[in-house]
């Protein structure tokens, strides 16, 4: 179309300081019980130290029993292996240029890709509440932020889940805004799917998934929202609560090598048949 694109920066595998998760939400994240003595231990060392490393100090320094300053230190020590804490990770600056943005999270597990998630979600809200009371609207951030989150019914039950909720009900106000992806809507939390102001609904085959959708349906919509879930690939349907309205979308078909599909373990086998194998190994039968 003529159009240059979008500038973007893929950061592969980032990190965030440790300060960047609020000391509460240490325990949850190390899977420690907050009200059991380890994950007390953690949650106070996390109050008072602004490294990973210097929360692991503290508890070791803490004089606490034994067996439960053992327990928190394996716990700190996984997070360690992580390889997410870093005092010059990411913070809200990095990501308000004039460049999108992709944090890959892909080679991350659970925990650290939803602490990464927390802590991007708490810097961009923050940052644009900070320009906000200082009556500059367009504000030292130079942008409005739009998080973009993928599998989001993952991130919202997980540590990120507060953070990820107050963008949600409180993010209009100084500007940052989220657009949550998932393939199963029933997942993400009643106030995520209430509160958007924008719905945009593929095909759905689940009935969980499509009764939470029509559950959040609109006073405005003159017919059920089952009744007008797209029922064939490529068509959306998208309810704008900022005009009251409701839309059916076709997506234009875009043809792509590997045509919307997977691969699939029959299709290598039969060309490894058709090569003759390969390096002389018999290949894999085709079912």
């Amino acid at each position: 179309d003529g159009s240059d694109g979008v500038e973007a920066t893929v950061v592969a595998e980032p990190t965030v300081p440790a300060t960047a998760i609020p000391p509460a939400l240490w325990p949850e994240l190390l899977g420690l019980d907050p009200t059991g003595a380890a994950g007390a231990l953690v949650w106070q060392a996390a109050a008072d130290a602004e490294t990973l490393a210097g929360i692991t100090r503290r508890v070791h320094e803490s004089g606490a029993d034994e067996g439960d300053r053992r327990a928190a230190e394996n716990h700190l020590g996984l997070a360690a292996s992580w390889g997410v804490f870093d005092p010059d990770g990411i913070d809200a600056g990095d990501l308000l240029g004039g460049e999108a943005t992709v944090l890959d999270l892909s080679a991350y597990p659970e925990a650290p890709a939803a602490a990464v998630t927390a802590a991007v979600s708490r810097a961009l809200y923050r940052a644009r509440a900070a320009a906000g009371n200082d009556g500059n609207h367009g504000g030292p951030t130079g942008r409005l932020p739009w998080l973009f989150v993928d599998e989001a019914h993952a991130f919202f039950d997980s540590v990120a889940s507060a953070a990820l909720c107050r963008i949600v009900t409180r993010g209009r106000g100084p500007g940052t805004s989220l657009v949550a992806a998932t393939q199963r809507p029933h997942a993400l939390p009643e106030v995520a799917r209430s509160q958007a102001d924008l719905l945009v609904a593929h095909r759905l085959t689940a009935e969980p998934d499509v009764e939470a959708l029509a559950a959040a349906a609109p006073t405005y919509l003159d017919e059920s929202l089952r009744d007008r879930l797209p029922a064939t690939r490529g068509c959306v349907v998208v309810v704008d609560d900022a005009t009251e309205s409701v839309h059916g979308v076709g997506v234009r078909r875009r043809d792509t090598p590997h045509r919307g599909g997977g691969p699939r373990a029959s299709d290598v086998a039969g060309r490894d048949r058709a090569d003759g194998g390969t390096d002389g190994e018999p290949t894999a039968p085709s079912h």
